[in-house]
């Protein structure tokens, strides 16, 4: 009778601790971050180094400084080249920043080289038509690099929500989880763990 009353004992003991960690799961503790935060960094390390930079231009143009006036154009380049894919960077997403990155570098690159051409050719004193026609498509290139730098800017700025969104989803998943099963050819109760990382 004792061996009975202890076996019953057992099945309770058991199924109590079943029942209990069946609702049992740990998730990342990590908290959300925000999609407007991450605009607001692109577009203030965007604006901001603009601004800086502008003004360093500014005054190194003025006072003939080239000190000033290169760091000026490193801030400025830098700024664009690198600032509206920085929430991307706050989202963990670095391929998506990289990416970004690449792109509004050679942007960037095409339309400096194109307006480095076409100085050169309206200074080109032969009179002679190709020149034009350099001109012409240097004029093209610089504000289609111009163009494709503000539409990839923008759209980058726009997708960080995305990330985000991604990064969130990854602080939700389950760690680890324990359920209760039933195989009935067996005629058995088990436990089954998930465990991710």
């Amino acid at each position: 009778m004792g061996h009975h009353l202890n076996s019953i004992g057992r099945a309770i003991a058991i199924a109590w601790l079943l029942l209990t960690l069946a609702g049992i799961s740990f998730a990342q503790d990590h908290p959300h971050k925000s999609a407007a935060t991450g605009r607001l960094i692109s577009l203030g390390t965007t604006v901001t180094p603009l601004i800086i930079g502008s003004v360093l231009i500014g005054s190194g143009d003025e006072n003939d400084d080239d000190g000033t006036l290169a760091a000026g154009w490193i801030i400025n380049l830098s700024a664009m080249t690198f600032g509206p894919g920085a929430g991307h960077l706050y989202a963990d997403q670095s391929g998506r920043f990289v990416g970004g990155s690449a792109i509004r570098a050679l942007c960037i690159t095409a339309s400096l080289t194109a307006a480095a051409v076409g100085i050169a050719s309206t200074f080109d004193f032969d009179d002679d038509e190709d020149d034009d026609d350099i001109g012409a498509a240097s004029a093209v290139v610089m504000v289609g690099g111009a163009l494709a730098w503000l539409g990839y800017s923008i759209y980058d700025i726009a997708r960080i929500g995305k990330s985000v969104d991604e990064y969130n989803a990854r602080q939700d998943q389950v760690l680890f989880s324990a359920s209760p099963y039933y195989q009935p050819q067996d005629k058995a109760v088990g436990l089954a763990l998930s465990i991710r990382f």
